[in-house]
């Protein structure tokens, strides 16, 4: 079954009114339903391309803020990187305390869990 749309069933009953008219009164009220199908036409078709235009500009921003936020990590990775110690990643990997208290193992735990595992 095929889907009739109403824009074009209005315009095709508008049509045919207009043909069979006779009296000037029919005639008046055939142009009047010609003028409204025509009228639910042109705001159908506004529509469906107020609708394409809007889903175009939200792909576009959508893009647009990945592409921001992408980009944003990468200088906000470059900076962290130029801030970190010039040293090599497991130098930290050889701190030894003179008298191991807790806190400094739990410190050099902490050191080597975060600095010395290879990712």
């Amino acid at each position: 079954m095929v889907a009739i749309d109403p824009a074009d069933a209005a315009a095709a009953d508008a049509a045919a009114a207009f043909a069979a008219a006779r009296t000037p009164a029919e005639r008046v009220e055939a142009l009047r339903r010609r003028a409204e199908a025509a009228t639910l036409i042109q705001a159908t078709w506004q529509m469906k391309v107020a609708r394409e235009e809007y889903r175009m500009m939200r792909i576009h921003i959508v893009a647009a803020t990945e592409l921001q936020r992408a980009y944003r990590g990468h200088l906000g990775r470059k900076k962290a990187t130029r801030r970190r110690p010039s040293m090599p990643r497991y130098a930290f990997c050889t701190f030894v305390a003179d008298e191991p208290s807790t806190s400094s193992r739990v410190i050099a735990s902490w050191i080597f869990r975060t600095r010395c595992r290879p990712r």
